[in-house]
């Protein structure tokens, strides 16, 4: 039996978010109303959205040697997230992302750091991948993303791939040892250009991945696994206070309803309603919900 659900491979960084009316011009300053600081990064969020739904997740990152690095890990084992094959690397400063948030919930962010791209390949025991029910990445280093994926293809681990930001020769690089997709729309528009999101969904589907996901914000998400296109739209039972984070919650909360074996259709609804209760406080990590609470959304919103 496999000693994890999931093992997440990719970024871990550290948050300080700035509460806005408006994002500055340049060579302009404005006032915060609030500020909140917390762990961040595409994989290491997912991995505690994981945790949180009761999956046994752990993290392949790293981290600098330094107060952030620490805190990092520090937070990703209180939230029992596996943390023994992160790396400290001496030379590389941890990953740390400043985000502004506006009053209407969006955000602009800056982020320092080549933590994961300093990441040493050689050091990584890529066979501990059998150890795990599925493998779930970020694009953050595509040359990590790559060589994880080709070894869970060679062990028969399934593999998740978060699509933001990820450039298209990268993509184009990594998407036949993919099994699950799930780009954020705007990612979408930079890897294939201006299209329709069920040409999309098709392209990307062609090019490996047995299921193809892409999530459009306050539009909800859209799948399709080779035969069906499947939307659902965005749970709207919450107030948007900052959407730091939704796409990797709703990655993990994605994989805990596929590990669960869900139809696509309920693997979406609870993926959009997890997504959207992330979204309640500021910081990535500051709402995470428990299954429980969830699901008492989902039947909340089956009522309306």
């Amino acid at each position: 039996m496999p000693l994890l659900d999931c093992l997440a491979i990719g970024s871990s960084a550290f948050d300080l978010l700035l509460s806005v009316e408006r994002v500055p011009r340049s060579d302009e300053r404005v006032s915060a109303s609030s500020i909140t600081s917390g762990g961040g990064g595409p994989a290491a969020t997912a991995a505690v959205a994981m945790a949180r739904l009761g999956l046994r997740t752990a993290l392949v990152s790293a981290v600098g040697a330094d107060d952030f690095g620490a805190m990092i890990v520090a937070e990703l084992n209180r939230q029992s997230v596996a943390t023994d094959r992160i790396q400290v690397l001496a030379s590389t400063p941890s990953t740390i992302s400043a985000v502004l948030i506006e009053t209407s919930g969006h955000r602009s962010m800056a982020v320092f750091g080549g933590c994961i791209a300093a990441i040493d390949l050689e050091a990584i025991d890529f066979s501990r991948i059998a150890e795990a029910r599925c493998v779930h990445l970020d694009g953050n280093n595509p040359d990590l993303a790559d060589a994880a994926a080709r070894h869970a293809r060679a062990l028969g681990v399934p593999v998740s791939l978060d699509g933001g930001n990820i450039r298209p020769e990268a993509l184009q690089r990594l998407l036949p040892n993919v099994d699950i997709y799930i780009p954020d729309e705007q990612s979408v528009a930079r890897q294939l250009g201006p299209m329709a999101l069920r040409d999309a969904c098709r392209r990307f589907w062609e090019q490996g991945p047995a299921l193809v996901c892409i999530t459009r914000a306050e539009h909800g998400s859209i799948a399709f696994d080779g035969e069906t296109f499947i939307e659902v739209p965005a749970y709207t039972g919450v107030p948007i206070v900052d959407t730091t984070g939704a796409g990797d919650n709703f990655h993990g909360a994605f994989l805990f309803g596929h590990l669960a074996g869900w139809p696509l259709a309920e693997t979406l609804r609870f993926s959009n309603v997890f997504a959207a209760l992330c979204c309640r406080a500021v910081g990535g990590r500051s709402s995470v919900p428990s299954l429980a609470e969830t699901r008492q959304h989902m039947l909340a919103a089956a009522k309306v």
